[in-house]
């Protein structure tokens, strides 16, 4: 007779295995959290390290290296290299990266008004080096009985007796102060920005021999160039245009002589491309504006206005060069 032998069931571990394998697990689980913060304070330990390597450089280029010990002037002006060096106000012996290369120049440009910038910059290990360029006369101006010579910028370069012979006269700016070093303080703020404008505008359409600027109307500036031709450029927009119309337009392309002499109308040139130019005597026209304003201020005002419609109803237009006409773009000039 068979027997029937009962089926052996696999029996689930016994408490004591599933226990030592818990307590592997957790061991692992230990390990890698040991692993990890030793990782963390390793990385810890190195930035501080690197850090604190950093800090000693740095203390080092600010203590014991990199010391100031030869200031070099290069460049040219009326200033001898002891003055600007002493003008700076650099310090030799101090260290090269604490020395502050914006104050230095601003302190040269102002205490010798005659350099009109002064580039200060460092050259490792020990030098600094002061590159001066000298300033030019751009006009002057009468305030409180002197005569006050004005750069390009207006900076006030000096204030003397007598100006330069040949010396471009400003007319019309209302001063509030003049201290040489320092740009001219206006009473009319909106006349600093025309004045700025219009010197800018000169400067690039390479326009020279200026003789007078007058910008004692701002809606009615005016120009005479060479002592021979006013330029009227009615308002401070598009000035860049009327003065490289004039430039380029008429006088290299010939249409003015150097035998011209009269008053071109130049204030609609930008949008008609043409001005109306009228031939008198600069010097007396000069001379009967000038007796005309000390009458007083409304005279002035309509022996302007009527010498205005007088040129406009007697004189013939000229047209600039097409060249001028089509390469300059009115609406990108300097307002």
């Amino acid at each position: 007779m068979r027997q029937q032998v009962p089926n052996q069931r696999r029996q689930p571990p016994s408490a004591p295995q599933r226990g030592r394998r818990s307590s592997a697990s957790r061991q692992r689980d230990r390990v890698e959290q040991r692993r990890r913060r030793r990782r963390r304070r390793n990385i810890v330990f190195y930035t501080a390290l690197f850090l604190l390597v950093i800090g000693v450089a740095i203390l080092l280029c600010f203590t014991v290296l990199f010391k100031l010990e030869t200031v070099s002037v290069s460049g040219s002006s009326r200033y001898s290299a002891e003055e600007i060096v002493k003008a700076s106000g650099l310090v030799k012996g101090e260290n090269l990266f604490r020395q502050d290369l914006d104050k230095a120049s601003s302190r040269v440009e102002e205490a010798l008004p005659y350099i009109g910038e002064a580039q200060v910059s460092r050259k490792l290990p020990a030098e600094i080096v002061i590159t001066v360029s000298e300033a030019q006369i751009a006009g002057v101006v009468e305030f409180e009985g002197q005569k006050i010579l004005l750069d390009a910028k207006g900076k006030v370069l000096e204030a003397t007796g007598e100006a330069p012979e040949n010396c471009p006269v400003f007319k019309g700016l209302k001063i509030k102060d003049a201290v040489p070093g320092k740009p001219l303080q206006y009473a009319d703020e909106e006349q600093k920005k025309t004045v700025d404008s219009l010197m800018q505008a000169i400067e690039e359409s390479g326009l020279s021999n200026i003789t007078e600027y007058d910008v004692t109307d701002i809606y009615n500036l005016s120009l005479v160039y060479n002592n021979r031709i006013r330029l009227e450029l009615g308002v401070s927009t598009d000035l860049v245009y009327k003065l490289r119309f004039f430039n380029e337009g008429l006088l290299q392309a010939g249409k003015l002589t150097d035998k011209d002499m009269g008053t071109l109308d130049l204030s609609q040139a930008s949008d008609t491309n043409k001005a109306y130019f009228q031939e008198e005597d600069i010097a007396s026209s000069a001379a009967s504006s000038s007796a005309a304003s000390s009458s007083g201020p409304e005279s002035s005002a309509s022996a302007v206005s009527s010498e205005a419609q007088s040129s406009q109803g007697d004189s013939e237009p000229v047209s600039s060069a097409s060249s001028i006409a089509s390469g300059v773009d009115s609406g990108d000039e300097t307002g």
